[in-house]
């Protein structure tokens, strides 16, 4: 049985989903591996595991990672070798037996000059009521939401929710 979520619930895990990769042309997987390399990235700069030159890197298996996202080792094999020719890891073989580094890379045009933080984090666009093609100006009562033929409805600024994730709005 399933649980509504609360307004104060935080406890289940989730990763983030930047919003560059939306406009990059990688597939879902890509994508998808990519979050998946970013929150264990996240994970491995808590711990200081970082090389020389302070860069974050991660061990991650193929094994281990085509079992975590459900997928055969060729499609990871594949979907690596299309995030490094994207620019967004870096694989560095190291002497065996160790296995290899992967370093995620951000976008530079992603992080702001300020703090360092994504601005790719997806943002609540505050609507506009806009009349649909057709449709008379004020044709709807105030209060009620106004469809068309296709039942589209649209949405007024008080009826917009902010979302919070670690005190930051999104």
């Amino acid at each position: 049985m399933n649980v509504y979520l609360t307004s104060g619930d935080t406890r289940f895990p989730f990763m983030k989903f930047p919003r560059f990769l939306v406009d990059t042309g990688l597939n879902e997987t890509c994508q998808i591996l990519y979050v998946l390399l970013l929150d264990r990235a996240r994970l491995s700069q808590k711990n200081r595991w970082v090389d020389e030159d302070d860069h974050v890197f991660i061990y991650y298996p193929i094994q281990l990672l085509a079992k975590d996202m459900h997928k055969g080792v060729t499609t990871i094999k594949d979907s690596l070798k299309r995030l490094q020719e994207a620019d967004l890891i870096d694989r560095q073989q190291q002497k065996a037996p160790m296995p290899t580094r992967i370093y995620v890379k951000i976008p530079a045009e992603t992080l702001s000059e300020n703090n360092n933080e994504s601005v790719g984090i997806p943002t609540c666009p505050q609507p506009k009521f806009r009349p649909v093609s057709g449709q008379k100006i004020g044709s709807t009562p105030v209060g009620f939401p106004a469809t068309n033929k296709n039942k589209r409805i649209r949405v007024s600024e008080k009826d917009h929710l902010a979302y919070e994730y670690g005190g930051n709005t999104l």
